[in-house]
């Protein structure tokens, strides 16, 4: 079995933790676009209930309409 140091298990567990906070964001822009085509909440509820920002919220909108 290969040896890996200090540095190269830092990078392992980092990329590790990024791609899981990407997984994260993309379900919550999954969620915020189902909501957002239900087409009964603003997006202050929506950036309420995923955890988005209005501001996401608002250009996922927008970008949905094109």
């Amino acid at each position: 079995m290969p040896y890996i140091n200090t540095f190269e298990r830092h990078g392992i567990e980092k990329g590790l933790l990024q791609g899981r906070e990407e997984g994260r964001l993309a379900e919550k822009r999954e969620t915020a676009l189902k909501l957002i085509n239900l087409g009964v909440l603003t997006d202050l509820q929506i950036a309420d209930i995923t955890g988005l920002s209005a501001r996401d919220v608002e250009a996922l909108r927008s970008d949905n309409h094109h």
